[in-house]
């Protein structure tokens, strides 16, 4: 039990939430949030982390004090007889001047469902890939029904901006996650089965090659994938793209993470393969800046309802550049994502939406976003019909709930 707290459940948590990247089908339902899940996991480990031997119970408390201390309205939450004596235990943490706030910064690979979670002092990056192991998502009793590509290499970036908390899931548009190199079409989720619901859409790839290891805090993954799926077992078949193929490796480092892909290619579609740069949800207001190559941008916003996205009824298309050696867009609260292009002649293609969504378009619960949310996608050029080698890089600043990303493509 200590083990699996201190190595797995700690290590899925970071500040005020548990890591959508672990959360399944569940990121689907809006009253479980990352940040709720986030605040069970805290309850959980209050109750049993005076079990624990020496080291492991330090760890254990210091992490506990410091996601206390971000998470200003977790105390209070704990309300009710049940939750008095962990409310106590809480308070006891917070008030204790011997125990340090801190989360250790390490990089840990999860061989058994593909993930990997680099956390340095001043954010945390997660990696989701799927393989001959490990499904692309799950999609299960009408949840999760455009999940098709969390696992394909999906990047996360947890920092001061909070950007999968609130009316992400049910806004993003799934063909364009970052990190992910796809086709974007509508996989589906097949027909109904006796239960009434529709259960497809979920799969594995015929790839072993994908995992990770880490050297100290250092750490780097790797992930051959293709669009030839192997069924899950009582599903129906899933067609998706069986000509792609591709491989993608991420190194991470202290205060760095290079990204690289070789060999992509697909054939025989007419749709492009893209590769997702960075899918941001910006201030309500749309008023985050972008500059590219130093100069401020004024990109067009284009309104679309996330189901128009995903059946392309909708215009997705995005501002062309060309030449770009680098892009900032501004943060909602943090310094903001920088991307760096070393590669002459490099093309990206920018779109800045209003979109909205209905959690019942990937969920079961009958409710709309009221409130304008806004996304930023940056996607690279069009790359169908030709190999394509990139390198990313990401740099962050050594600056506490600050990130500026850089990638680049070769």
């Amino acid at each position: 039990m200590e083990s699996y707290i201190v190595e797995d459940l700690a290590m899925a948590c970071t500040v005020e939430c548990m890591l959508d990247c672990l959360k399944g089908r569940s990121v689907s339902r809006p009253a479980s949030s990352n940040k709720a899940a986030g605040r069970e996991a805290m309850t959980v480990i209050l109750q049993i982390a005076d079990s624990f031997s020496g080291e492991a119970k330090n760890t254990t408390l210091s992490s506990l004090k410091y996601w206390m201390e971000e998470d200003e309205g977790f105390v209070d939450s704990l309300t009710g007889a049940e939750n008095m004596a962990i409310k106590k235990k809480a308070k006891e943490i917070l008030e204790d001047s011997s125990i340090q706030s801190q989360v250790t910064p390490i990089h840990k690979s999860y061989p058994l469902m593909d993930r990997a979670v680099h956390r340095t002092e001043n954010y945390l990056f997660a990696l989701s890939m799927y393989s001959e192991r490990i499904q692309n998502t799950e999609i299960m009793n009408d949840e999760n029904r455009f999940g098709w590509h969390q696992n394909n290499g999906m990047t996360y970036i947890y920092d001061a901006d909070e950007q999968y908390t609130e009316n992400y899931w049910n806004t993003v548009n799934p063909l364009r996650l970052p990190g992910t190199t796809v086709v974007p079409v509508n996989i589906g989720t097949g027909k109904p089965d006796g239960s009434g619901f529709a259960q497809g859409g979920d799969f594995c790839s015929n790839e072993s090659w994908v995992g990770g290891t880490s050297l100290g805090n250092y750490g780097i993954s790797g992930m051959a994938f293709s669009g030839e799926t192997q069924g899950i077992a009582g599903d129906a078949p899933v067609s998706y793209a069986p000509e792609l193929k591709g491989k993608k490796s991420w190194f991470m480092f202290g205060d760095e993470i290079v990204c690289l892909g070789a060999g992509i290619t697909n054939k025989n579609m007419e749709l492009p393969v893209e590769t997702t740069i960075e899918n941001k949800k910006l201030k309500e207001d749309g008023s985050n800046r972008l500059l590219v190559n130093g100069e401020e941008t004024d990109i067009p916003v284009k309104e679309a309802n996330v189901k128009e996205l995903v059946e392309r009824s909708a215009d997705a298309s995005g501002t062309s550049f060309d030449k770009v050696s680098w892009a900032h867009l501004e943060g909602n609260q943090s310094a903001g994502t920088g991307y760096y292009f070393p590669e002459e002649n490099t093309e990206i293609q920018v779109r800045r939406g209003r979109t909205t969504g209905n959690w019942k378009d990937i969920g079961t619960l009958k409710e709309r976003a009221q409130r304008i949310i806004w996304k930023c996608g940056l996607t690279m050029g069009r790359i169908q019909k030709m190999p394509l080698t990139a390198t990313c890089c990401c740099r962050k600043q050594a600056l506490r709930k600050q990130s500026v990303m850089q990638k680049h493509r070769k």
